[in-house]
């Protein structure tokens, strides 16, 4: 079974999850944390939003918008990214090993289509309709 250790800072909610099995060809062990999940709201939430949308996500080499299947269904959108260095913050040269994490934002949207709204109200660069039938 997954077990998770909760953690405070600075008002954002974390939590530390642990690998239910080993999994030798990784060298991950049972029981060794394998990922983290962090919450955040208010200030902290559309500040990193901001620096996500506007700044971080343009600097990805040949990024042409957020793709519109990134929202689901349920009007949330869902982002992976594969190198965390595209933060201005972090220092390339002092990065010892590049991860990559998911971003999920969660809307009162009732749909897909009220998401992309929402989200294109708030400036988000979507993929143009000819871009997603690559």
């Amino acid at each position: 079974m997954k077990s998770s250790r909760r953690l405070r800072h600075h008002r954002a909610e974390s939590t530390a999850d642990q690998g239910a099995q080993g999994i030798a060809g990784f060298k991950i062990r049972e029981d060794l944390e394998v990922g983290a999940a962090t919450t955040l709201h208010g200030k902290r939430m559309w500040d990193f939003l901001d620096r996500l949308f506007m700044i971080a996500l343009p600097r990805v080499r040949d990024f042409q918008g957020v793709a519109v299947k990134a929202v689901d269904h349920g009007g949330n959108l869902n982002l992976g990214i594969k190198d965390h260095t595209i933060f201005s913050e972090i220092v390339p040269e002092k990065v010892q090993h590049i991860f990559s994490f998911q971003v999920t934002v969660v809307t009162t949207a009732r749909n897909s289509d009220e998401g992309r709204a929402l989200f294109r109200s708030l400036g988000i660069p979507f993929q143009s309709s000819d871009t997603n039938d690559k």
